[in-house]
C-alpha cells in the first residue's frame, strides 16, 4: 500500500490510472473558480464515465464521516446495497480507521490524498483487487472542508483463488 496527501501537482506523477487523472484534472478546473470548489460546483454531465467509481463523504459537524452518494462499481465492490446514509464504519467496520484517518486529514488540512492499494477484505465474494483512491476537499463557503468528493479506480479484475 502507498499513501500520500499533498496538492493536486505533488500527487499526479504518483497516479497510475486514466480515471483518477481525469478527476484530478476536473477538480481543478472547478478549483479554478473557488479557493476549495463546493459540491453544487460538480457536474456529473463533465464526468460521465468517473460516475461508477465516484463517491460523495458528508463531513458531519459532530466529526463523523457519511456516505451521500456512491457509484455503482463502488457499491458492487461492497456487496452492502446502497452506501448512500451509511458510516464507514458500517461498511467496512474496524478496517474503516484508516480511512476515517484519510478523511480527517483531508478536511482539517485541506489536502488531497492518493492511495494505491489491494483491497481484498471489501466483498466476500472477491480475493483480491487492487484499487486507486482520490479524495478531493469541497467546500460550501469555500473555506471549511464539509464535504469530500472521491474517486475509486478498480484497475484490475479480482483474481479467485480456489
Amino acid at each position: 500500500m502507498f499513501e500520500l496527501y499533498g496538492t493536486s501537482e505533488g500527487i499526479i506523477s504518483r497516479i497510475a490510472g486514466v480515471a483518477l487523472r481525469q478527476a484530478l484534472d476536473y477538480w481543478k478546473s472547478i478549483v479554478a473558480v473557488h479557493n476549495i470548489p463546493s459540491r453544487n460546483e460538480v457536474d456529473p454531465m463533465a464526468i460521465p464515465n468517473l460516475l461508477p467509481t465516484t463517491f460523495i463523504m458528508i463531513a458531519e459537524e459532530n466529526g463523523e464521516f457519511r456516505y451521500q452518494l456512491a457509484g455503482s462499481k463502488i457499491e458492487q465492490k461492497f456487496a452492502l446495497g446502497a452506501l448512500a446514509g451509511k458510516t464507514p464504519q458500517e461498511i467496512m467496520g474496524e478496517r474503516s480507521k484508516s480511512a476515517i484517518e484519510a478523511y480527517r486529514r483531508v478536511r482539517d488540512e485541506t489536502v488531497l490524498y492518493y492511495r494505491d492499494a489491494n483491497v481484498a477484505w471489501i466483498s466476500h465474494r472477491e480475493e483480491y483487487c487492487q484499487n486507486e483512491v482520490l479524495l478531493m476537499p469541497l467546500s460550501n463557503d469555500g473555506v471549511k472542508v464539509n464535504m469530500i468528493l472521491g474517486v475509486q479506480d478498480f484497475f484490475r479484475d479480482p483474481v479467485k483463488f480456489s
